[in-house]
């Protein structure tokens, strides 16, 4: 990749996820993939930017997206025509949470198994956001 020679003198690397030109596209599948890999390889090179995930960003893939390795996403024609635009970028940015949540459980659990799990669940305050890790772990079978 052409980015890789460049990677030291780059803030951001933006992946098109629909065809260059026109708006209100589908998101591309095989973006995820793509996304992956490059996210793998700039890690690997210590990239210290972030990736975007350009075009056809929604509320049913965007959660997809950020596991993968994107940290900004475009999807405007999801938002455009929203008839309460604020809460429906918000929906937007829940549904990042809940993906960073899974993220983080992941790691506690590939570092130090359920009981590193359980750990990091207790240091919350028991609440919405406990119930809320709790719920995460138990569908991702680590509870």
């Amino acid at each position: 990749q052409w980015c890789y020679k460049f990677v030291e003198l780059l803030d951001q690397i933006i992946i098109m996820s629909v065809v260059p030109g026109k708006s209100g596209q589908k998101f591309i599948e095989s973006t995820h993939e793509k996304i992956q890999r490059i996210a793998k390889d700039l890690k690997a090179r210590k990239f210290e930017g972030y990736i975007e995930a350009d075009g056809g960003v929604n509320l049913e893939n965007i959660g997809a997206c950020f596991e993968d390795g994107a940290r900004a996403f475009v999807g405007g024609s999801a938002i455009i025509g929203q008839s309460d635009v604020r809460m429906f970028i918000k929906e937007f940015r829940n549904q990042v949470l809940e993906s960073r949540r899974r993220l983080l459980i992941k790691k506690a659990h590939d570092l130090g198994g359920t009981e590193l799990v359980n750990s990091w669940i207790d240091l919350h305050i028991v609440g919405e956001k406990k119930d809320k890790l709790v719920q995460i772990a138990k569908e991702l079978g680590f509870q």
